[in-house]
């Protein structure tokens, strides 16, 4: 099967010390090779594009390994598995370079590129990147010139004064970087619409496909058309539960499994959110879709509605099936705003936008 062109094999000094008589780092892994799964993958091509950056490589090398990251992380095809019984798959954005890579890890539970990488580079070098505005060359002359290796280094020689004295760092910059390494957890919890979308557009088109799902939809403040996202919420009807769910665990996207039961659990994806998955039978999708679109204070305001009516209100009183199944991304149901954008029906109230 041919590949797609490698801008990694652009660089003949980038791959010198891969050469086949390059020494690995370790012995071959023969445990660790039969383990591999496509996140590790995705992980590990991820690490490569991060300590080439700090290094200084070449930007369009970098995010070649990104994006055979992200390609890998999402592909339906076990890669690892392929490669094992020697059938490479097409994998878009990875050409023959990073393939060659996947079956040398993929075989020996090594890579000579990542294991020199690794022995170069200092992981804490490369969350230091994270900082707005801090980039890999400011990163590397920091940690050259004034020996600053961590997060907790940088905020300490910024607060004392001692960056400006670095050649091309000012007074502002430290300023910056104090305020940068300030706001980054925040920046990190949340989203933009825009990014929650592609997110769960793909979430949805892997999941689609599998046995005994009838409906998923995304739910939370993603369907209130927040400008900014926190963890995400999808609601699926199927009559194969364990089916979804294990699937959903699964998904080579997925860097760690919070939890998991019959009926619900929650996945921190690679390099991105939360997201929790509640199931249920077919047509049982009822009020959970308005009870986990609805903020806090939106439910509030329902129950006590309800109350005032002599009802019950809970997130699972009502049966009502998921719709626009096949356009998971459309708010069932929903009415059109000026902008384009739709919002669920009850939504009148202020609570509900917040």
């Amino acid at each position: 099967m041919p590949h797609d062109a490698d801008p990694t094999a652009a660089s003949a000094t980038a791959t010198a010390d891969e050469a086949p008589g390059a020494d690995p780092a370790g012995t071959p892994d023969p445990a660790t090779a039969e383990t591999l799964t496509n996140g590790d993958l995705a992980r590990i091509f991820h690490e490569i594009g991060d300590m080439l950056e700090v290094q200084g490589e070449l930007v369009f090398k970098t995010v070649a390994y990104h994006r055979a990251a992200d390609a890998i992380a999402h592909s339906p095809i076990d890669i690892p598995d392929a490669y094992r019984r020697g059938e490479r798959p097409r994998i878009p954005g990875v050409g023959q370079a990073i393939s060659d890579k996947i079956g040398e890890i993929v075989t020996t539970g090594h890579m000579r590129l990542y294991d020199r990488l690794r022995a170069e580079v200092p992981p804490s070098l490369v969350e230091m990147l994270q900082v707005p505005g801090l980039g890999p060359k400011t990163v590397k002359l920091v940690y050259e010139t004034l020996g600053v290796k961590t997060l907790e280094d940088l905020r300490a020689a910024a607060q004392a004064g001692r960056l400006r004295t670095v050649k091309g760092l000012s007074e502002k910059t430290e300023q910056a970087i104090l305020e940068g390494i300030a706001g980054l957890a925040a920046r990190q919890d949340r989203l933009l619409l825009g990014q929650a979308q592609r997110i769960v557009e793909q979430l949805i088109a892997e999941l689609r496909d599998t046995p005994g799902l009838r409906a998923i939809e995304p739910a939370g403040s993603f369907r209130r058309r927040r400008e900014t996202i926190g963890d995400l919420d999808l609601l699926a009807e199927t009559s194969q539960p364990a089916s979804v769910i294990e699937r959903f665990t699964g998904l080579g996207s997925v860097d760690l499994v919070v939890n998991r039961g019959r009926h619900k659990a929650a996945v921190r994806l690679l390099r991105g959110p939360q997201v929790d998955l509640m199931v249920m039978p077919p047509g049982e999708a009822g009020t959970y879709l308005i009870h986990f679109t609805g903020s806090k204070a939106h439910n509030v305001r329902l129950r006590a509605r309800a109350r005032d009516r002599g009802r019950a209100h809970s997130a699972g009183r009502a049966r009502q099936p998921l719709r626009e199944y096949r356009r998971p991304l459309r708010q069932p149901g929903g009415l059109r705003s000026r902008r384009g954008g739709s919002r669920p029906h009850g939504c009148a109230a202020q609570a509900c936008r917040d």
